[in-house]
């Protein structure tokens, strides 16, 4: 089986799908904003642009520490259309 990274951006490699992924985040809306003890996790859906051109919605998850301003990525995976 393919991965989401093997199939859209194996050609790249990891700093661009990174770059692209925090580029998607910034520029959808947030879906869903879950508080935990640690902080924030916020939900992001979207359609994400790929190498390929099969430019799959995805949703990505991002956590902000309690006292923090920065964001870090959790993960992404495919959601349907």
């Amino acid at each position: 089986m393919t991965t989401f990274a093997e199939a859209d951006f194996e050609q790249d490699g990891p700093t661009v799908a990174l770059s692209d992924l925090r580029s998607y985040a910034a520029s959808h809306e947030v879906a869903r904003v879950v508080e935990t003890a640690y902080g924030s996790r916020y939900h992001v859906d979207g359609t994400i642009e790929t190498p390929d051109g099969r430019n799959p919605v995805i949703r990505t998850v991002w956590h902000v520490d309690t006292g923090s301003v920065h964001h870090r990525f959790i993960t992404a995976h495919p959601r349907r259309r």
